[in-house]
């Protein structure tokens, strides 16, 4: 898939609080991941603390 604009994720979200950062994300990471990757699905997407009020998501996936 070079050069596929579509793939990455979004990320303009990062400014809202961390609630909506996380719900955004998941959404957008489960949308993308079952346009480009068909045959997985996210299971669960875990937040792990990253220091200084930070976070980040680690996405678990299974065979669809």
């Amino acid at each position: 898939m070079p050069l596929e604009r579509g793939l990455g994720i979004m990320q303009d979200f990062v400014d809202k609080p961390p609630g909506v950062v996380k719900s955004l994300y998941t959404a957008e990471a489960a949308k993308k991941i079952s346009e480009f990757i068909p045959q997985v699905r996210v299971q669960e997407v875990i937040w792990l603390p990253a220091g200084q009020g930070h976070f980040k998501p680690k996405v678990v996936i299974t065979r669809a």
